[in-house]
């Protein structure tokens, strides 16, 4: 599944000082090990001097979306709105010339699944077409036995119309057949219950859709996301009374098999999807497969000066891309399996002007020599990097006496020497420290 993330490694490289342990003899011999332990703790002491002390759990990586896949199983907790959201007409002039009604709209979108944000997102049914199918609708979350699949809404519920000649709001579940029954194409106005998820334990996460379709007491079959029979767009306008700090998506749902008789048009149920700042993004699947593409970005400061904090002597993206191939049953995921796993650095900053040398997952880098201010762009294949683990590291070797200084991720409740960030947080200028507002502000 194609996802965007970056992994940045920002390497303070600063001359290491000379520590020396006296003897009795007054000689000067150099232990390694002293001189390494002494470091850290300065470096420790003038971090927690500068920013204060941090909780023993305190984890230094603050990206956003990191898969978790199967890591914890979602609650299925949700709530629903006692308001009501109102339908502008002009959104439903745009679905209306966007899935026009008996014509064949599949090429407006792929077979998709999406991935959990990191925030809480809201769905709100908006549209019902002419059908006389009923169905309920699933939300599925995670893969395996951790994933949890929950109904949460069904044909017409918690949706209300309103006709020019009507003083008061009606439900549409009690609207007459020959007055067009649960399709609200022709109502002059429409107002639904609103649904919203909190799952940002689950953040990564794959997650789809699926229409649970009845005829009376037959069970026509699960119309899945994952089976083209659903469309994700994401060109509708904003409306005006969702937040512009929301991101919004509509998922058009067609509730016959399109592999036999379905007319295509996909609009027997429409959903709007918003969430601030992020809706779940669609990912899509080609011949049953999948890419997840992640990046991490990891700031790695040095042990020789041990109080700029500036973290941007070396900057590195880090990209693993998995293919998997996807197995259904029924609309639902049955398995997948991880097919190929290719991982690569790229080099794209130099600050710093000691040796270094960089270790990502089982790849050790050769060492290299630092620069100041400048971008190479140099790309490494790389192997064995898990982003869960954050198993990257570095070496940098005093000028002096060639002696080597190692930094790694730091477990929680340590003094960061690297942090894992969001691809978007850029480095500090050249002896510029980060502030304190900035640890948490990356978090968020």
């Amino acid at each position: 599944m194609e996802r965007n993330v970056k992994l940045w490694a920002m390497v303070g490289l600063a001359s290491l000082p000379l520590l020396l342990a006296g003897c009795s003899n007054k000689e000067n011999l150099y232990d390694p090990v002293k001189a390494d332990s002494l470091l850290k703790e300065e470096y420790s002491a003038k971090f927690v001097a500068k920013y204060g002390e941090f909780s023993a759990d305190y984890s230094w990586d603050a990206t956003s979306s990191t898969p978790k896949y199967q890591s914890s199983r979602a609650n299925g907790d949700y709530t629903t709105s006692q308001d009501y959201y109102e339908v502008e007409t002009d959104t439903k002039t745009w679905l209306q010339k966007k899935l026009k009604n008996g014509k064949d709209n599949s090429s407006l979108g792929t077979p998709f699944l999406m991935t959990v944000p990191n925030n809480e997102f809201t769905i709100v049914p908006i549209f019902q077409g002419s059908a006389n199918y009923t169905w309920k609708l699933h939300m599925v979350v995670g893969e395996g036995e951790n994933a949890k699949d929950i109904e949460f809404w069904s044909k017409s519920k918690g949706i209300q119309y309103k006709e020019t000649y009507l003083s008061s709001w009606k439900d549409l579940a009690n609207r007459p057949s020959y007055q067009g029954g649960s399709n609200t194409e022709d109502v002059n106005s429409v107002r639904s219950k609103q649904y919203t998820f909190d799952l940002r334990e689950q953040v990564g996460q794959i997650m789809y859709f699926y229409l649970e379709v009845w005829n009376g007491n037959t069970k026509v079959g699960n119309m899945s996301s994952l089976e083209h029979q659903m469309l994700a767009l994401t060109d509708c306008p904003l409306p005006g009374n969702i937040d512009k700090k929301n991101e919004m998506l509509i998922i058009a749902c067609e509730d016959a098999s399109i592999k036999g008789n379905s007319d295509k048009d996909y609009n027997e149920v429409v959903l709007m999807v918003y969430g601030n700042p992020e809706v779940p993004k669609p990912v899509e699947i080609t011949n049953e497969e999948v890419k997840e593409v992640t990046t991490k970005r990891y700031m790695i400061e040095d042990l020789g000066s041990t109080d700029d904090f500036d973290f941007n002597d070396v900057v590195v993206d880090v990209t693993r891309t998995l293919t998997k191939k996807m197995t259904y049953e029924n609309g639902k995921l049955s398995a997948s399996e991880t097919i190929s796993d290719e991982q690569k650095a790229v080099i794209r900053h130099l600050g710093g002007i000691v040796p270094f040398q960089l270790k990502i997952g089982n790849t050790t880098l050769e060492e290299m020599q630092g620069q100041m201010d400048v971008n190479p762009d140099t790309e490494f294949a790389v192997t064995g990097w898990d982003p869960d683990q954050n198993n990257v590291s570095a070496t940098v070797k005093d000028v002096n006496n060639g002696s080597v200084h190692a930094v790694s991720f730091p477990h929680k409740g340590e003094a960061p020497m690297i942090i894992a960030v969001d691809a978007e947080v850029q480095w500090m200028e050249e002896r510029v420290s980060i502030t304190k507002d900035w640890f948490e502000s990356i978090k968020k």
